[in-house]
């Protein structure tokens, strides 16, 4: 399974402005690798082209199952994160599918 998340943050969350947070919620969601079992990729961008439609920053995530998709969203690592996420989202967009077979 692919796990797709996009998060456009708020100017200000915390005290720091929205590029500052970014940095952060990437080493959070980085923090993740490793922790989760059946999570078998985990890769976080921070958009560079600040578009009006661009959204801040992506989690890309690759699990085993859609099992380990759902076990993964009450794992102590993922629930460590959502506090900081909740504080600096302005908006968000997910996408979760099936990966593809190789060819």
């Amino acid at each position: 399974m692919t796990h797709i998340v996009m998060w456009r943050l708020l100017e200000t969350a915390l005290g720091r402005p929205a590029s500052e947070n970014a940095v952060l919620l990437k080493a959070e969601l980085e923090s993740m690798r490793g922790k989760v079992p059946g999570l078998t990729g985990l890769e976080v961008g921070i958009d560079t082209r600040r578009r009006s439609n661009s959204f801040d920053v992506v989690l890309i995530c690759a699990f085993e199952s859609a099992e380990a998709l759902e076990a993964y969203h009450d794992h102590p690592a993922h629930v460590a994160v959502k506090p900081l996420v909740q504080a600096v989202r302005g908006e968000t967009v997910i996408v979760d599918y099936p990966a593809a077979a190789a060819p």
